[in-house]
């Protein structure tokens, strides 16, 4: 039995997930690099990594049901 099989809407969830936190944390480098972070930012960092977080799974689970909606009654 293998147990590290991962179905292909599987696939497709990981990498829109993977994509979408490579582009969040590409608009937020700057602020960790560059300035240090008050206790205002690690708040408003927070709100926005929820944001994306739920956002995330919204976008990835349309996605797969979208696919799956398509497989099932094409």
């Amino acid at each position: 039995m293998n147990f590290y099989y991962i179905s292909p809407l599987q696939q497709i969830e990981i990498v829109i997930s993977v994509v979408l936190f490579l582009i969040l944390i590409g608009f937020i480098r700057n602020i960790f690099v560059y300035h240090e972070i008050n206790s205002v930012q690690i708040v408003f960092l927070t709100i926005l990594f929820g944001l994306w977080y739920i956002l995330t799974k919204l976008f990835t689970n349309t996605m797969v049901y979208f696919i799956l909606y398509d497989k099932l009654y094409n």
